[in-house]
């Protein structure tokens, strides 16, 4: 009966938000809209939840939280698609594409709609524990009609930078490095072969090619570290939602704003130790990544396990929960 009980919530909120998406001229998004929630695996995981009564009730099921966290990776509709993890471990959250955002806001009137709730009432009482962007926030406001009118910069930067080919070789000479040399640390360790040779294959698409060859190199070809603000805080969002290797990809942000670690497979984890290793030989030329995981571990996010893993891995004395870890001399 759960699974009965789940489909008829599902396919009359898929309504809901289709008529919404008509009415805010994105129709496509309306028909594919959720469509993941109707995988087997999906399916049976979100029932389950759906017959606990309660969104936070199955917190405990493993398989829900994978399923819950791949939906978030894949719906530009949640904002939490949006969230870009840095390095540091500072989040920040790009804003969401104009059908993106109008899908989120058929979603939110869908819901309201089916609960019988008020979609500006709901928002007022948990716009604190959404993380928008600005521009995000001002339209969507705009649109439930709590402010006047949204201050949106209506100015699209051009992305089409003229090429300059001294820059791209030199960053396809650092890309084919550094994937040597993972492929090298990979073997050592273990990694699946083809995870190995499609190691950062999405680094070779245009949506992160071109962002990360302005950031990295200038026209001349030279090093350089200059960020270009949201065209490479976007391409390293997509690389990281693309590529299970980076523990940002394990980061679910449940919708009350709070995230939790899931922990990594054993293959991904390994590969993940792997890109650590070749990305400091093809950087300085050294394997110093016990230096560098000492130095960034505070703000490197993982779950227990996964910590425990890397760590008796790197030849950590103490791997309890990575702020007291210590290498040993060997």
């Amino acid at each position: 009966m759960r699974y009965l009980r789940f489909l008829r919530f599902t396919l009359i909120h898929k309504w809901f938000v289709f008529i919404e998406c008509l009415k805010l001229g994105i129709p496509w998004r309306g028909i594919k809209h959720d469509m993941g929630k109707l995988r087997p695996r999906a399916f049976m995981a979100y029932s389950r939840r759906f017959a606990a009564g309660n969104g936070y009730a199955a917190i405990n099921d493993l398989a829900y939280l994978y399923v819950f966290a791949s939906h978030l990776r894949r719906s530009e509709h949640h904002w939490q698609y949006w969230g870009y993890i840095r390095n540091s471990g500072e989040v920040r959250y790009l804003p969401m594409s104009d059908s993106a955002r109008k899908e989120f806001l058929a979603d939110l009137r869908a819901s309201s709609r089916y609960y019988g709730t008020d979609v500006a009432e709901w928002y007022q009482e948990h716009k604190d524990e959404m993380h928008l962007h600005l521009d995000t926030r001002a339209w969507l406001e705009c649109q439930l009609g709590l402010v006047s009118s949204a201050n949106e910069d209506s100015k699209l930067k051009n992305i089409i930078n003229r090429l300059l080919m001294r820059r791209h070789w030199a960053y396809l000479r650092y890309v084919l490095r550094h994937k040597w040399f993972v492929f090298v640390a990979g073997i050592k360790l273990g990694v699946p072969l083809h995870l190995l040779v499609f190691h950062d294959m999405s680094k070779f698409l245009p949506s992160e090619w071109f962002a990360y060859a302005r950031t990295f190199y200038t026209l001349s070809g030279g090093h350089q570290y200059e960020p270009d603000g949201t065209g490479f805080n976007a391409a390293w969002l997509h690389h990281q939602k693309r590529n299970k290797h980076h523990w940002q990809y394990w980061m679910m942000t449940w919708d009350k704003g709070n995230t939790e670690c899931l922990p990594m497979p054993n293959c991904y984890r390994k590969e993940m130790l792997a890109d650590w290793r070749g990305a400091g030989r093809a950087i300085t030329g050294d394997d110093n990544t016990a230096e560098w995981y000492t130095a960034n571990k505070d703000n490197i996010k993982l779950h227990h396990d996964t910590r425990l893993w890397i760590e008796a891995q790197l030849g950590f004395d103490t791997v309890s929960d990575g702020k007291n870890a210590v290498p040993t001399d060997g």
